[in-house]
């Protein structure tokens, strides 16, 4: 099998492996109200082909109207409700289809993407010459031992972000070595579909675009530094063809809004609502015990010592990648809900977690030889994610009674309590005593929906008493172990045909790379120039 087609089939074992764990570990229900919204703007579309709010909890709660047609629309924008619609479709195909059910199709989308990026990071690892073996740990101790496991299976869609964002950098860079313009404009118009989802990552697109003036060496050990890069009249010509591109999405997010609001921008989205500290948010976001980004996936901490190398082998890689998540991090860290609550970790840096990985394997070979700080790092990083999968997220905020808007009033709330130290009590209190005896209901939803996001007690300061009431928040959290605790006819869909889809996937993902790795390639050429090299990790 040649050098090629073993990555190709390492690349099919690393996604299906990862799908079918994350399916596996997947909540099977809409687990945020931001989902919910979500989901009724894909119904809506499914049932009568235009994205209304017609839930009546959901207009409740407050919805955009468009004065001229009185009409309802979310605020959300358009990309994280599109997604779902070929799930949630097959649902409806299959026979006995139910509301739980679509709404159950829909909360695995997430698992989708995120199986996706740990293969892009895989594609990169063999342009910087990392060897197969060695591209195939690094997925996967990126999927498995980051955040990235529980921010893959959540309803909601930061994944999403980071997948794009990530492909529409390597479009770029490709675009750079290969002297491509059409390329560079492919880039623009990946990129630029991130503001179907958030309209701010407009701010990062110059970044991104960067990657366009790569030269044809980046990758490999003798590419030029980043100071003699010459800014020639090709690379100018690739960088406004990743603007030109841009304009597609530009493009739909207007229209969208002027569909629903005869306006090019939404009406009031660009008010602020409440003060911002940008200190307490960068603080907060990578040294506090409650949200460091480094706490939450513990292995991003071997990857600076991988950046060196990323930065000698693809200098312009590296600062176009480096400077996107600059300015990813410092716009974060003045919103005032710089944490994305109410979920579980940094939450809106999950988008940054694969550019901060590409030096993990570099990092890896670094360290293993000398230090214990790789299978440390690594078995946290993996404890860490087990725990975040294990139970619901929303518990540690009612216990606490928190209001709503907790994190507008205490900004520095994560350096006096921490989420991740107090999974490791929530389980031992569950395992101990169980689901409480005053749990009656399994979730508090509008009219006792399964799958339906979660609704918050009407007075605050009385959640840690009535959080007790809902089983939801006790029983394990991945839908094959809540769903055996209900009675067969109340469950959104069958347990065991598709559990033992899931672990056929994981078998499949898991047997496909032993079957490419058994001759491991001991060369290869690692550059466009021909350099024959040993590539790195290879035994």
């Amino acid at each position: 099998m040649s050098e090629p087609a073993k990555r190709i089939v390492c690349a099919l074992g690393v996604f299906f492996t990862l799908l079918g764990l994350y399916l596996l570990t997947n909540p099977g229900r809409i687990d945020f109200i931001d989902g919910q919204y979500r989901y009724e703007v894909a119904r809506s579309w499914l049932d009568v082909g235009e994205p209304v709010i017609r839930d009546p909890a959901l207009l409740a709660l407050g919805a955009a109207v468009n004065p001229s047609s009185g009409k309802a629309y979310s605020g959300y924008n358009a990309g994280p409700s599109l997604t779902p619609a070929p799930l949630m479709a097959l649902s409806r195909w299959l026979p006995g289809g139910t509301a739980d059910r679509d709404r159950f199709a829909f909360s695995l989308t997430g698992a989708f993407f995120g199986a996706l990026v740990p293969v892009l990071l895989m594609t990169v690892y063999g342009r910087l010459g990392v060897g197969l073996p060695m591209s195939v740990a690094c997925a996967l101790v990126f999927g498995l031992t980051t955040q990235w496991w529980p921010g893959s299976v959540t309803s909601f869609d930061q994944n999403q972000h980071a997948f794009l964002l990530l492909s529409a950098l390597l479009l770029a860079w490709r675009s750079g070595r290969h002297a491509s313009a059409p390329l560079a404009a492919m880039a623009g118009v990946t990129g630029s579909l991130l503001l179907t989802y958030q309209e701010t990552y407009a701010i990062l697109l110059p970044a991104v675009a960067l990657a366009v003036f790569a030269p044809a060496s980046e990758g490999t050990p003798c590419a030029a530094p980043l100071g003699k890069l010459r800014i020639d009249r090709g690379a100018v010509i690739r960088y406004l063809a990743f603007g030109a591109g841009s304009c597609v999405g530009v493009g739909l997010f207007l229209a969208f809004n002027y569909w629903r609001f005869g306006a090019l921008l939404q009406p009031d989205r660009y008010q602020a609502l409440w003060p911002d500290n940008g200190l307490a948010g960068a603080l907060s976001l990578t040294i506090s015990p409650g949200r460091s980004v480094f706490l939450f996936s513990p292995p991003l901490v071997l990857a600076a010592f991988g950046a060196r190398a990323v930065w000698t082998r693809a200098p312009a890689l590296s600062f176009s990648a480096g400077l996107s998540g600059v300015m990813h991090l410092l716009f974060v860290s003045n919103l005032a809900f710089f944490a994305g609550e109410w979920a579980w970790g940094p939450r809106y840096l999950l988008v940054l977690l694969p550019l901060a990985s590409l030096g993990l394997p570099f990092a890896m070979v670094r360290l293993r030889a000398r230090y214990a700080a790789v299978p440390l790092a690594v078995g946290l990083g993996l404890l860490v994610q087990l725990m975040a999968v294990s139970l619901d997220h929303q518990r540690f905020y009612f216990e606490r009674n928190l209001a709503p808007h907790f994190w507008a009033y205490d900004p520095w709330f994560y350096f006096k309590d921490s989420q991740l130290l107090a999974r490791p009590l929530e389980l031992a209190e569950t395992l101990r005593s169980g689901v409480p005896a005053e749990a009656r209901s399994f979730s508090p939803t509008p009219r006792s929906q399964v799958t339906y996001a979660p609704f918050g007690p009407a007075r605050p300061h009385v959640g840690a008493a009535w959080v007790q009431g809902f089983q939801v928040f006790y029983l394990p959290r991945p839908w094959p172990l809540w769903m055996t605790h209900m009675e067969p006819a109340t469950r959104p869909t069958d347990v065991a045909p598709l559990t033992g889809i899931c672990v056929a996937l994981m078998v499949l993902g898991i047997g496909l790379p032993l079957l490419a790795l058994l001759k491991p390639t001991v060369t290869f050429k690692a550059s466009v120039l021909g350099t024959a090299t040993k590539p790195l990790g290879s035994p």
